[in-house]
């Protein structure tokens, strides 16, 4: 830039020309300017300083709150895993002791215990598609349906009012858990013909149709004549019978 007066180079920022002394007039614009600027500058700071301080604690809250949902995710993803893992090696243990647990399952079945059957197959983690254990993959389901039918009226009619407080409920569902074992048992009698464990599924059936009789208070033709009545007459027969009429 040069000096207005005698033409000398002159800096942007000199206030006057250093050869004839003169004033830098464009240096002066130039200069309050650059003074603005600075001002501004260092206000535009200080808002943001002092927004950034107000919002601190959010900003905390927020670094926390981030925190927090990353840790429960990774421990939900780590019980997860967890308890694979522990399914993992119970069903394991079944492959590594197939004639041990076979032979408490068969002491199960020839002690007419059923549920017990049905409670340490589920208990170990064993897996009736297993070559192993597929052989009690039928029987494991009829167990299944007869350990929630006699499971449901025992506990309806033995323990009585203090057993529960919705009695119209547990009613249903015991008129469902018994529906429930005979038409499961009906479907696979065809299965059940050349069926290694068919005495077992057999005297299963024999066990809750005699408790059917005992609390219910039915013969045989009480029984068939239940057996072939409707959802509704068995839920209203059932009910008879828990509330004495």
């Amino acid at each position: 830039m040069k000096c207005r007066n005698c033409g000398a180079e002159v800096g942007l920022l000199d206030k006057v020309c250093p050869y004839c002394g003169s004033d830098n007039i464009e240096s002066a614009g130039h200069r309050a300017k650059l003074d603005t600027y600075k001002k501004k500058s260092k206000e535009t700071v200080e808002k943001a300083d002092r927004k950034f301080n107000s919002n601190k604690p959010l900003i905390a809250g927020s670094i926390i709150l981030v925190f927090l949902i990353t840790g429960v995710i990774t421990m939900s993803f780590l019980e997860d895993k967890t308890e694979y893992m522990d399914l993992d090696i119970a069903h394991s243990e079944t492959l590594r002791n197939v004639e041990s647990f076979k032979g408490r399952l068969n002491g199960y079945l020839e002690a007419g215990d059923y549920i017990s059957f049905h409670d340490f197959f589920e208990g170990h983690h064993i897996y009736e598609t297993d070559p192993e254990y597929e052989e009690y993959k039928l029987i494991l389901t009829l167990s299944g349906e007869y350990r929630y039918a006699m499971n449901s009226m025992e506990q309806l009619l033995m323990y009585g009012e203090g057993y529960t407080s919705d009695k119209e409920s547990d009613i249903r569902m015991c008129r469902l858990y018994i529906s429930s074992f005979y038409t499961r048992y009906g479907f696979a009698e065809d299965d059940l013909e050349e069926y290694k464990y068919r005495g077992y599924a057999e005297d299963m059936k024999h066990k809750l149709d005699t408790a059917m009789k005992v609390y219910f208070g039915l013969d045989d033709k009480g029984l068939a004549d239940y057996l072939a009545s409707s959802e509704n007459e068995q839920a209203l027969f059932i009910e008879e019978v828990v509330l004495g009429e």
